[in-house]
């Protein structure tokens, strides 16, 4: 319906040939710009040095019992802190473990998690060098696949994400904490990730702030996967072009 007002084509006139061009044309657009996206940083936050980081994945191993961290361990580019003088924490407690995850390749990346906690309940992520007026997508994971101390797996509650140094592209998703045991079969959509997309200020710099509701003042982080999303490509271009000569020889 939206295509016969936006192109004035009469119903009729709309043959099955060129409902298939229009969709091969436009399904080459999604798959030009799906293809431009990078991945600039993916950290596996884990509980201890036993766990089993996720295949590809960059471990980021949080301190474990009595001993603690302001910030996670991470490659140059990048720092995560606890907010509000609190500390990451792994923890010793309940059975850690792969989640079964039919539909993404997460076992072993939800299997565990670092938390801050005892601090406000936020935890910061900054970036630096970043490429220049382009757009970058955040995504953070929130599993803890134990039962461990009712206050560190207290059910769900949800993280908001926001930018405090650099521009907020579009809306930004907020997070559920989940607590998907070892062993469990789930799919992606059962994570609610925290997802926000931004542009980094003039000398490439962002820092994304997570803020987390629980009543314990947790934030549980399983994973933090950074990508960039370029401009449409030329070859996405040109399928927008072509769907576009399509609809005008068809009138």
């Amino acid at each position: 319906m939206t295509l016969h007002v936006m192109t004035g084509i009469k119903p009729s006139k709309i043959t099955m040939r060129t409902k298939k061009l229009v969709s091969i044309a436009a399904a080459s657009v999604m798959a030009a710009h799906s293809a431009s996206a990078a991945i600039v940083y993916q950290l596996d936050l884990q509980k201890d040095s036993q766990s089993t980081t996720q295949t590809g994945w960059t471990a980021s191993v949080a301190p474990n019992g009595g001993s603690a961290a302001t910030s996670m361990p991470t490659p140059a580019g990048v720092t995560i802190t606890a907010g509000g003088s609190g500390y990451f924490q792994g923890r010793a407690g309940g059975t850690w473990g792969a989640v079964n995850v039919t539909d993404a390749d997460w076992n072993n990346l939800v299997g565990d998690t670092a938390a801050a906690r005892n601090g406000n309940g936020t935890v910061i992520i900054t970036f630096s060098g970043l490429a220049l007026n382009t757009e970058h997508q955040l995504t953070a994971w929130h599993n803890v696949s134990a039962t461990d101390s009712s206050s560190f797996s207290s059910g769900s509650y949800t993280i908001t994400p926001s930018i405090t140094t650099g521009s907020l592209v579009g809306t930004a998703t907020n997070g559920q904490a989940s607590n998907i045991k070892k062993g469990s079969t789930a799919t992606a959509a059962d994570f609610n990730n925290s997802i926000i997309s931004f542009t980094p200020d003039g000398s490439g710099n962002a820092t994304v702030l997570l803020t987390s509701a629980s009543t314990s003042q947790f934030l549980t982080l399983s994973g933090v996967q950074l990508e960039s999303v370029p401009e449409p490509s030329a070859s996405a271009l040109l399928g927008l072009g072509g769907v576009a000569l399509i609809l005008r020889r068809r009138k």
